[in-house]
C-alpha cells in the first residue's frame, strides 16, 4: 500500500465512526461497550433532536454536523475524513460489541498483513431475544485509507472499494460479535424503518436498475414488512442470471426466496428452489433446515426428518455463510424431534427433544413437548427415568424449571416419581425449595385420578392457589373466581370436579369477562380459557384412545393440541 494513501498514526490505533439521529437511548450502550478498546470515536449527527448530541460529547466523541441527503455511504464518508487512527472501525448506535470478544480487536489491528476484518453480526429478532437471531459476517473493520471510501445509498458497502484500489488485500474473520437490536419490533416499528429503508431502495433500483445488491436489499425490506408478492420479485430480480459462484451473498439470496416461497405456502416451488441452492451450498445448514420446512409442510416426515438431520450433521455453519441462530443445533434437533413425534416414534423424538435442550439449556419448548407426548404415549414412569438419565440439572434453580414445566404438562405421577429420586440425594437448598413441589405433584396426581377424602376433598390437603381454586369450588354461593388460580383451569375441568361451575368461569373468559385489568381479563383470560378447554378435549380423547380401534388416531389428534404450559412464557 502506497505510503501516500496512508493516514497518519496520530490518532491511535482504531477510530470508531458512526452516524446518528435521535438515538439517545441506545447510544450509551454502544459508546459504553468500546471504552478501552478504541482511541477515537467520531459521530456524525445528521440532526439529532434528542439528547444524543451531549452523549456522544459526554464519551469524548469528537461530534460532526452533517445534512441529512438520504445517502448513508455519504454520511458515512463524511466521518472517515476525520477519523485519524491506523483503523476504522464502524458501529451503528443500536449496537455494541460483546464484551467478551470485543477486546480482540486491540490484538487484530497489530496485525500488519491484514486488510480489513469482518466480525460477527448478531442481529436480535424478537423483543427478548427469544426469537433467536440471525449471524451475519460482515467487514467491520479496516485499514484507515483515503482512497477507502463507502458506496451505496442505502446498506453501503466498503469492501469494493478496497479490493478495487487495493487488489491483493487481505480479508480475515474474527471471532468477534456485534449485538445488534435494531431488528427487534419495537425498534422497527418506532423508528419506521421499514419505510425509510423501502423508500431509499426503491430509489437505488431506478438510479442502478443493474444492481442485483439493491434488488435483494429490497426483498429483505419487502419481506420483513410481509409484501410478499413484491419480495418474490425483487429477489427474483436479483437472482435473475446470476453466477453463484462469484456472489457473496447468493446464499443468502437463494435461503430468502425460499423462506418468502414457503410464507407464500407455495411448497413445492420452495423445495425445488431449496434444491436448485444445495447443488451449490450442500454444507449450508440453513438450506437443508428450509427443506425440512417445505417436507414438513406436505406431509412428507420422513423425508423432511432426513433434511433436518443433514442440517445437524453440518452443525454450525462455515465461515462463508450468514446464518440463524439454531441452524444445525436447537431449531433443527427441535423440527426432527417432531416430526419423530409425528410419526409416534416416542422414543426417537425425545431423544432429539433432549439434544434441543443440551444445544441451548435455556429452552422450555421441546421440554413441553417431550412432556406432551410421554403424557400422551401412557408413559410417565418413562418420563421420570428419561429426564433424570438425559438432563444434567446443576443448580437448584433448573430443577424447579424442569419442575415447573413437568406440572404445568399435567405429568402428575411422573413429576412426583422424579422428585421422590431427586430429593433422596439433593443438596438441603435444593431439598428445601423441591419438598413443597412434590405436596403438589400428589396432590394434583390425586385430583387427576379422582382420589378424594369421604368429605369430597383432596386426601392430603392442598394449598397456596390450588388451594384457593378448589375453596372456591366449596363455596356455598359462588364469588368471582380466583385470579391466582387460574393456572388450574385445566386440571379442574379434566378432573370432572364441579364441571357446570368450572366450565362456566372458561366461558366467561371467552366472553372477556371479567372486563377491566389483570389475568382474567381479555386474551389473557382468554388463553386460560382456551388451555382449559384444550384439556377437556384431551380428557375425551384420552377415554377414546382405550379403544383398540381408535388408539392411533386418538394419540394423533391429541397430539396436535398445544401442550399445557406451552406458550405462557
Amino acid at each position: 500500500m502506497s505510503s501516500k494513501h496512508k493516514k497518519k498514526a496520530s490518532g491511535g490505533l482504531i477510530s470508531l465512526c458512526m452516524i446518528v439521529k435521535d438515538e439517545a437511548a441506545s447510544l450509551p450502550r454502544c459508546l459504553q461497550s468500546v471504552q478501552g478498546i478504541v482511541d477515537q470515536i467520531v459521530v456524525v449527527d445528521t440532526g439529532s433532536s434528542d439528547n444524543s448530541v451531549a452523549i456522544a460529547k459526554r464519551y469524548g466523541a469528537e461530534v460532526v454536523h452533517a445534512r441529512w441527503t438520504n445517502d448513508f455511504a455519504a454520511a458515512r464518508n463524511t466521518g472517515l475524513a476525520r477519523a485519524a487512527g491506523e483503523w476504522v472501525l464502524f458501529l451503528d448506535a443500536d449496537e455494541e460489541l460483546d464484551a467478551g470478544t470485543g477486546g480482540q480487536l486491540r490484538m487484530l489491528a497489530r496485525e500488519r498483513a491484514i486488510t480489513g476484518y469482518f466480525l460477527n453480526i448478531w442481529n436480535y429478532m424478537g423483543d427478548s431475544g427469544s426469537d433467536g437471531a440471525t449471524i451475519n459476517p460482515v467487514l467491520r473493520m479496516f485499514r484507515n485509507d483515503r482512497r477507502y471510501r463507502f458506496e451505496g445509498r442505502i446498506h453501503e458497502q466498503i469492501a469494493g472499494p478496497i479490493t478495487r484500489h487495493t487488489p491483493d488485500a487481505r480479508f480475515h474473520l474474527s471471532d468477534v460479535i456485534i449485538h445488534h437490536y435494531g431488528y427487534k419490533r419495537e425498534v422497527v416499528i418506532a423508528k419506521n424503518k421499514l419505510e425509510r429503508n423501502r423508500e431509499l431502495l426503491e430509489r437505488a433500483v431506478v438510479e442502478e436498475p443493474e444492481n442485483r445488491f439493491h434488488w435483494y436489499n429490497l426483498g429483505v425490506e419487502y419481506f420483513r414488512g410481509r409484501a410478499l408478492e413484491d419480495a418474490l420479485r425483487a429477489f427474483r430480480q436479483a437472482r435473475d442470471g446470476i453466477d453463484y459462484a462469484s456472489i457473496s451473498y447468493a446464499h443468502l439470496l437463494v435461503k430468502h426466496e425460499v423462506q418468502c416461497l414457503q410464507a407464500l405456502r407455495r411448497w413445492q416451488d420452495s423445495l425445488a428452489l431449496a434444491e436448485e441452492g444445495l447443488a451449490w451450498y450442500a454444507d449450508y445448514p440453513d438450506l437443508w433446515h428450509a427443506k425440512g420446512i417445505g417436507l414438513a409442510a406436505l406431509g412428507k416426515r420422513r423425508k423432511a426428518a432426513e433434511a433436518f438431520a443433514a442440517a445437524i450433521h453440518i452443525g454450525k455453519a462455515p465461515a462463508i455463510y450468514h446464518t440463524e441462530d439454531g441452524m444445525g443445533s436447537y431449531q433443527s434437533a427441535y423440527w426432527l424431534g417432531s416430526m419423530h413425534e409425528a410419526e409416534l416414534d416416542f422414543e426417537t423424538a425425545a431423544h432429539w427433544y433432549a439434544e434441543a435442550v443440551r444445544f441451548r439449556s435455556s429452552l422450555l419448548a421441546p421440554l413441553y413437548r417431550l412432556c406432551h407426548m410421554m403424557r400422551i404415549g401412557g408413559d410417565e414412569e418413562r418420563l421420570a427415568e428419561f429426564v433424570e438419565q438425559r438432563f444434567t440439572l446443576d443448580s437448584p434453580q433448573a430443577s424447579l424449571k424442569l419442575a415447573d414445566v413437568m406440572r404445568r404438562s399435567g405429568c402428575y405421577k411422573a413429576l412426583r416419581i422424579w422428585l421422590t429420586r431427586r430429593l433422596a440425594d439433593a443438596e438441603a437448598t435444593e431439598r428445601a425449595m423441591l419438598q413443597p413441589w412434590l405436596s403438589v405433584a400428589e396432590d394434583c396426581e390425586a385430583l387427576a385420578c379422582g382420589s378424594s377424602d369421604d368429605d369430597g376433598g383432596l386426601s392430603t390437603g392442598a394449598a397456596g392457589s390450588l388451594g384457593q381454586a378448589l375453596a372456591w369450588l366449596g363455596m356455598a354461593e359462588q364469588s368471582p373466581f380466583p385470579d391466582v388460580a387460574l393456572e388450574w383451569l385445566p386440571l379442574l375441568i379434566r378432573s370432572g370436579i364441579a364441571e357446570g361451575p368450572v366450565r362456566d368461569v372458561a366461558g366467561a373468559l371467552l366472553d372477556l369477562r371479567p372486563d377491566g385489568e389483570g389475568p382474567s381479563s381479555g386474551a389473557a383470560g382468554v388463553r386460560y380459557a382456551a388451555h382449559a378447554l384444550c384439556a377437556l378435549a384431551d380428557g375425551h380423547l384420552a377415554e377414546v384412545q382405550k379403544t383398540a380401534d381408535y388408539t392411533r388416531a386418538a394419540q394423533e389428534m391429541r397430539l396436535l393440541l398445544p401442550a399445557q404450559g406451552e406458550g405462557d412464557r
